[in-house]
Formats: C-alpha cells, sequence, structure tokens
C-alpha cells in the first residue's frame, strides 16, 4: 500500500516506493491470506464500491475522525498501474539522479556496484502493488492483481487483500483531509532532508498500517485495547517475519539498505503509532501529526523527541578540482545499516547513537591523462555528521575506522578528521581510475577537542 505523491524531486527516498501486498503480510498471519477453494469471482462483478461505503464508516469508527468529504475512486489495470508508477518515478527521480544516487550508495558498499537502482525500484513495484492513494488528487487507486502474480500463486485471500488495500489507503485518505499529508511530505523534499522525509512517511504508514491491523483484529472478534494490545517490540517482531515470507523476489533479491527503506517506514512507524495509542489513545497520535517525527533517530529512540536534527551540509568538503554531483542524508538508521554491513548489529546501533545531523555526498573531478590526452573521472565519497557530543563523536569515528580497515581493497583511501563533535570522512572507492594512495591515513588529519 502506498502513498503516491506528485511532489518535486527528492532523491532515492523520496522516489521509493510502498507497496500492499508487502504491506499486508506485515498485519495477517499466513493462514488468514490462503484463498478458500472454489470459482473466483470475476473482478469486474466485485461490489467494491458497496464494500468501500462499508470500510468507511468502519474507518471512521476506528479511527474516531469523521471523514469530511467523499474519497475519489478508480479502479487501475496492473499494467496501468506499472505505467503510473514508472511516471512518477521519473518525476521524481531521473535516470541521471538515479545513476548518481546509485554511485553514491554502491561507494559507501551500501548496494552492489553497477546496480540497476531505477529498474530494481519498478521491479519491486510490479511484484506487490496493490493499491495507492494520491494525495495531489485526492484519489484512492484499486489495482487489480496480475494473472500470475506472486499474490495469486501463493493462493492468497483475493477478498481479504481487497479490505486490507482499501482499508489501508482510506486511511490515507483521512489523514489527508485531516493533516495535510501533501504539505507534511513537501517540506522535507524542498530541504532535501531525507532522514526527515522518511520519518514523516513512517507516521503516515504506522496509522494506517495500524487501523488496518484494528480493523482484522475487530473481523475475528478479539478485544482491542490499550492495555491488551501487543506492545510495539512484539508487532515489529511478527512484522520482520512476515516481510520475509519468500513471496516477493524482487524485494527480496535488492540489497539490504533498500529492503530496510521499503520496510521500515511501515514496522517503525507501527511501532511509534502503537506506543502513542497506547499512552493515550487517538488524541495522542493526533498530536503526532501537529508536530510529525523529524528523523529516524526519533523513531528509534522516541524519548528523544525533543532532539531536533541539524541540517548539515558538505560546502567546507568540496573545493577545486572537485564538484559535488549528488548528496542524501542517511540520519541513524542508514549509518546503523552502513555500519552493520563490517561490524556485528550491537556496535552499529551503539555508534549510530547520539547521531544529530549527516549529509553523505559524491564528489567527481576531470583530469586529463599525461599519457593519453584523455580525460579521466575521479570519484570520492565525502560525508560530514554532528553527533550529541565529542564522545558520541569519538564511538562513530573508531567505528567508522573499523569498517574502513575491514573493508579491505573495496576502499583505496580514506581519512576521518574529528573536530569536537563534527566528523568528516572521505573515501576514494576502488572504482576510483585516477588515485593517490597516502602512506599514512591519518596523513594531515587533526583531532580536535572544541565542540561544533
Amino acid at each position: 500500500m502506498s502513498l503516491f505523491c506528485g511532489l518535486p524531486k527528492a532523491g532515492l527516498v523520496r522516489a521509493l516506493p510502498t507497496a500492499a501486498v508487502l504491506l499486508a503480510s506485515i498485519v495477517v498471519t499466513p493462514a488468514e491470506t490462503r484463498e478458500p477453494s472454489g470459482p473466483k469471482p470475476s473482478p469486474s462483478n466485485e461490489p467494491v464500491e458497496a464494500e468501500l461505503a462499508a470500510l468507511v464508516q468502519q474507518l471512521v469508527e476506528l479511527r474516531e475522525l469523521p471523514l469530511k468529504k467523499p474519497v475519489q475512486f478508480e479502479r487501475m489495470s496492473a499494467f496501468r498501474a506499472r505505467e503510473a508508477m514508472a511516471e512518477q518515478l521519473e518525476r521524481d527521480l531521473s535516470d541521471e539522479e538515479a545513476e548518481l544516487q546509485a554511485q553514491l550508495l554502491s561507494g559507501l558498499g551500501l548496494i552492489p556496484d553497477d546496480y540497476p537502482l531505477k529498474q530494481a525500484l519498478l521491479d519491486v513495484i510490479e511484484e506487490q502493488l496493490a493499491g495507492f492513494y494520491d494525495p495531489e488528487k485526492e484519489q484512492l487507486v484499486l489495482v487489480h492483481a496480475a494473472a500470475g502474480s506472486p499474490a495469486e500463486q501463493a493462493g492468497l485471500n483475493q477478498a481479504l487483500m481487497r479490505r486490507l488495500t482499501l482499508i489501508h489507503e482510506l486511511a490515507h485518505a483521512l489523514a489527508d483531509q485531516h493533516f495535510d499529508l501533501e504539505n507534511m511530505l513537501h517540506e522535507p523534499v524542498e530541504k532535501r532532508r531525507d532522514d526527515q522525509l522518511l520519518a514523516r512517511r513512517a507516521l503516515a504508514e504506522g496509522d494506517a498500517t495500524f487501523v488496518s491491523l484494528l480493523d482484522m483484529l475487530e473481523s475475528q472478534g478479539l478485544p482491542i485495547s490499550p492495555e491488551t494490545f501487543p506492545d510495539a517490540a512484539m508487532l515489529r517482531s511478527m512484522g520482520s517475519s512476515s516481510i520475509d515470507s519468500g513471496l516477493f523476489p524482487a524485494y527480496e533479491d535488492a540489497p539490504e539498505f533498500i529492503r530496510s527503506l521499503l520496510a521500515e517506514p511501515y514496522l517503525l512507524g507501527l511501532m511509534l503509532v502503537v506506543d502513542t495509542w497506547r499512552e493515550g489513545g487517538w488524541p495522542a497520535v493526533n498530536a503526532l501529526w501537529r508536530s510529525p517525527p523529524a528523523s529516524s533517530e526519533q523513531l528509534l529512540h522516541p524519548e528523544r523527541r525533543s532532539d531536533q536534527p541539524v541540517a548539515v551540509s558538505l560546502s567546507e568538503m568540496v573545493s577545486e578540482p572537485w564538484k559535488l554531483a549528488t548528496s542524501s542524508e542517511l540520519g541513524e538508521l542508514g549509518i546503523k545499516m552502513w555500519l552493520a554491513l563490517e561490524l556485528d548489529e550491537q556496535t552499529a546501533a551503539r555508534a549510530a547513537e547520539g547521531w544529530d545531523g549527516d549529509r553523505a555526498g559524491m564528489l567527481v573531478s576531470m583530469a586529463p591523462d599525461a599519457e593519453s590526452d584523455e580525460t579521466l573521472a575521479r570519484e570520492r565519497i565525502v560525508w560530514h555528521s554532528v553527533w550529541d557530543d565529542a564522545d558520541e563523536a569519538t564511538e562513530f569515528s573508531q567505528a567508522a575506522e573499523d569498517w574502513l580497515r575491514k573493508a579491505g581493497d573495496r576502499v583505496l583511501s580514506w581519512l576521518i578528521a574529528q573536530r569536537g563533535a563534527r566528523i568528516e570522512l572521505s573515501v576514494e572507492p576502488r572504482r576510483a581510475e585516477i588515485v593517490t594512495v597516502p602512506e599514512d591515513p591519518w596523513e594531515g588529519v587533526e583531532v580536535k577537542g572544541s565542540s561544533p
């Protein structure tokens, strides 16, 4: 299930799709999703509009918010839905930007070299998309399941999957009418705050996922109350195991970093909304919408809601002949995933804590080759991060050094500079064509004790 937003370009996080069938696997067990035997109704004869009206009433009661106006509804073929998503992806992530983002992420080791990022995203959409809500058009779209889709091959209960899709997307429409989804997502897009955008999407997906889960429990006659409801940690465990169900090969073949960007808004968002609801009911969740989370740090550590992230610039790390080609904000979640590539998960999580802001970028330099008279490209990854204090910065610096030493021949050269609570990291990946490897990687590095 996804938010489908016509907003300006904002890099990879903005362009990543989210999928309905995948989301459904989070909130139901495999036994509940099996298709009963017997003839299947023709999609054209399914009384979706009548079901939609009944679900609107159910949603209003569950979410304790009124619908201000009717929600526009459209049914769309899987082929047309893929086209619509491809068109939106093209607006959000051009071929050139997709290639640059892929080079930045592969330079950090988060995806393989030459990974077909844009095509891979489209492949994930194709196998998973069941519906979406477009806040620009204020329209809910239900997608016909394509013949031979993973959901059909797995025998998933199509009526149940349709209900999950509809109530999830209706929940997006309801939130849009009360809290202006497009405007909430537009601000971090304009400021290129990727981690903040992920956090706000997590709130939207968590709210809609929770409503879907409540509807499922109520339909089974199970009691619903903050006192008896599973806590966030249990829900995350259940959701994580359901996602890795073997139903979606394109998703499961994607690098861990891409899978996390797809799944974490659901998992972390669900945990945030459930814990908030358990403490203060829907009024507390509504208050979250009025002051949405600003970072993945605030999702991972809800008690740090007052710790507002710092907007970080790479300007001091760019000088002639280098030019900044692209950049991205990774946040605590992205840094933790990066560290976990070479370090154990506990060390990675501990070193990523204390994050206060970051920006990673790819620099390019065009230099003449004296022997061939050709102009050759040289690449460098730069990463500027700010931490809560000098001790937190030192912990990350030491973990980053361990990572770079373990990376071996994937990295040609690297430098880490710490100045108080600020870290500047520079890496030349193995694919660079012109390199200068210093005998001492710490040569010229200045470590001071001043604060940022």
